[in-house]
């Protein structure tokens, strides 16, 4: 969940809270409290490293005053990918008690993963996302939902001014990536995919990491409670107020990733999260009225460390769904270990 964090000391209000010029005057944002994400410090440039994902084991109440300033340290957070060093070759038999051994051992060391869709324009995929192996954080501003951090009913100034503060802070310090759990909505690919022209990626990841959105008929009701610590504003509230949106969104079934806002792209002063065990591509599913042949995304996606599946997709015959193109051969690319065999 997302947490608060603050360096040990009150926070003061103003008997009501109302909207006034100075922002150190009505929440004491520079010395008594600071909203913030706690995610892992960064390691890697220009994009963030995968390991950096905003996850529950991350979103945490610090309490120091280092801690608010730093974040999490990486040894606060089990590594990725960490794999035992695999076994000699054997025979058959013990072979198998080896691979046995092995899972056992594999399951013990990396979280569980979920397959995850992120559907595109054909220049983006072509161009920039498998290419440069890592994928563009976006800003909440930017999404296509006028209501992003806004399901809270805000009627009232004190809330409305609570709220514009914490919008204001994910603003510039939270980025999200959304993705759909399913490749085979037509209005999906209608809508995210420039009308089945483009393609749909296909992305292994943690599944501590990502946020299930929620979907609700009305705004959430809350108010501004005196009497209570911070006012209210607990890490459930700001759960809700990053993974919930109106019930009409609900046909995407759309699951977030957050990270933190920390190293711009020296070029374009976007912000980015790399390929790596926390968000491996697996699959690229080519749209219906994608004019790129199916072999022509080989050479886009280079090297892999796990293997990737290329398909094509089709209106299915009895349903309204999308389906595989049986009828055009798949391209499977390998690790290069497994290429050289």
């Amino acid at each position: 969940m997302l947490g608060l964090a603050w360096a040990g000391r009150r926070l003061r209000f103003q008997p009501a809270i109302r909207p006034i010029a100075s922002d150190a005057q009505a929440l004491n944002v520079h010395d008594d409290v600071a909203v913030v994400l706690c995610p892992v410090s960064g390691r890697a440039a220009p994009g963030r490293a995968d390991s950096d994902l905003v996850g529950p084991a991350s979103w945490v109440a610090l309490t120091k005053a280092a801690q608010l300033a730093g974040g999490l340290k990486a040894s606060d957070v089990p590594a990725l990918g960490e794999l035992p060093v695999a076994p000699p070759r054997q025979t058959v038999s013990q072979q198998t008690s080896r691979d046995l051994l092995r899972q056992s051992q594999v399951a013990a060391v990396l979280p569980w993963r979920m397959r995850l869709y992120y559907m595109t324009s054909l220049d983006t995929a072509v161009q920039h996302i498998p290419p440069e192996k890592r994928m563009r954080l976006s800003r909440f501003s930017r999404l296509n939902d006028p209501f992003e951090l806004m399901s809270f009913n805000i009627a009232g100034a004190d809330e409305r001014y609570i709220f514009k503060k914490l919008r204001d802070h994910w603003e510039t310090s939270l980025g999200v990536i959304c993705f759909g759990k399913r490749w085979r909505s037509p209005v999906m690919w209608a809508h995210y995919a420039r009308s089945h022209t483009g393609a749909c990626l296909g992305f292994d990841v943690p599944d501590d990491k990502p946020r299930k959105m929620v979907y609700e008929p009305e705004r959430i009701k809350w108010a501004v409670e005196l009497a209570k610590p911070l006012r209210g504003i607990d890490t459930q509230l700001l759960e809700k107020v990053v993974t919930t949106k109106y019930e009409q969104w609900a046909y995407e079934e759309e699951w977030r990733l957050f990270a933190k806002l920390e190293e711009p792209d020296q070029i374009n002063g976007e912000y980015y999260l790399n390929f790596g065990p926390g968000l491996a591509l697996r699959e690229i599913i080519v749209g219906a009225r994608c004019m790129r042949s199916v072999g022509s995304f080989k050479k886009l996606v280079g090297d892999v460390e796990q293997s990737v599946e290329i398909i094509k997709a089709r209106p299915a015959f009895e349903t309204f769904t999308m389906v595989r193109q049986k009828k055009v051969s798949p391209v499977v690319v390998l690790p290069n270990q497994q290429q050289s065999k």
